[in-house]
């Protein structure tokens, strides 16, 4: 049993420089068959986010099960301070996944993405403007899904229902 005052127990935590956290869960068990080039891939991914984003980006990565030589990769980046945080799991689910990433943590903005996409320069510009155009967007994707363009868009419906600000195309 511990003696004294713990110091750190009052102690308040600093204000964080980070207002926007990038999740990306990784799950490549095997460098075989449909995941031979996963590795590459991953390497394509993150070096393509880590050099197009901005200073205030917090970096998590979770590791949900993956192959020896990816949880090597992610090691190495975690050592030469690339990554914020590297948490470790065992094949729960990309959502259960995405979950232990962001809990703890209170970002203005939390990006959650694949382990096999590609940043362009300014995506983050681009994510924000979107946010400050349409004030009641919970949500950015930056891929087409024409089929969802009803899900979660219902507050937004009886705002502009007869307004031409809000159309849909093909």
């Amino acid at each position: 049993m511990r003696k004294g005052f713990n110091p750190y127990k009052d102690k308040k935590i600093e204000q964080s420089d980070y207002f926007h956290q990038v999740i990306v869960p990784v799950y490549i068990p095997k460098l075989e068959g449909y995941l031979r080039d996963g590795l590459t891939i991953l390497k394509y991914c993150l070096e393509s986010l880590l050099s197009t984003s901005h200073s205030q980006t917090y970096f998590t990565i979770v590791n949900n099960g993956s192959c020896g030589e990816v949880a090597d990769y992610l090691v190495d980046l975690k050592c030469k301070e690339q990554i914020h945080e590297l948490i470790y799991t065992t094949s729960i689910g990309k959502i259960n996944a995405v979950l232990k990433g962001i809990v703890g943590y209170s970002f203005s903005l939390v990006t959650i993405t694949d382990a096999d996409v590609l940043f362009l320069n300014d995506w983050q510009k681009e994510t924000y403007k979107v946010f400050n155009f349409f004030p009641k967007a919970v949500a950015v994707c930056p891929t087409p899904s024409p089929r969802s363009y009803k899900t979660y868009t219902s507050n937004i419906y009886w705002d502009y229902f007869f307004s031409k600000n809000v159309f849909y195309k093909l």
